[in-house]
């Protein structure tokens, strides 16, 4: 399994995506009318998708330059070979992490939240 994260030529390539999560808001409103059991509906369409990915990488240098790249201002293309289910196009939005993975010690994870911006 192959993931890769690309900014125009800045590509990062984790060693393994550790996790995957994501969600997308449903902003249909429900409103309540005086005297009706019954409530009126405005239907809107479900968002795209957010969630965080954390990137397993090798060394500490691999995860400072991904942390590097995420840090720059574009939209990303995330594509993963073994799940075509989870490419998009997104942008980094909230935190930005970084952290030594707490099995080896000697290895680091990058967490990055997204936004989707295209399907």
């Amino acid at each position: 399994m192959t993931a890769f994260i690309t900014l125009g030529e800045r590509t990062v390539t984790p060693e393994l995506v550790l996790g995957y999560q994501t969600q997308r808001a449903a902003p249909t409103l429900t409103h309540t009318i005086i005297g009706r059991g019954d409530p009126d509906v405005t239907l809107k369409p479900v968002g795209l998708r957010t969630g965080t990915l954390d990137l397993f990488l090798l060394t500490e240098d691999d995860a400072a330059r991904a942390q590097a790249v995420l840090s720059e201002v574009g939209v990303f293309t995330y594509t993963d070979d073994a799940l075509p289910s989870t490419a998009m196009r997104f942008v980094v939005k909230g935190a930005l992490g970084i952290r030594l993975d707490d099995q080896t010690r000697r290895r680091w994870v990058v967490s990055v939240q997204y936004a989707e911006v295209a399907a």
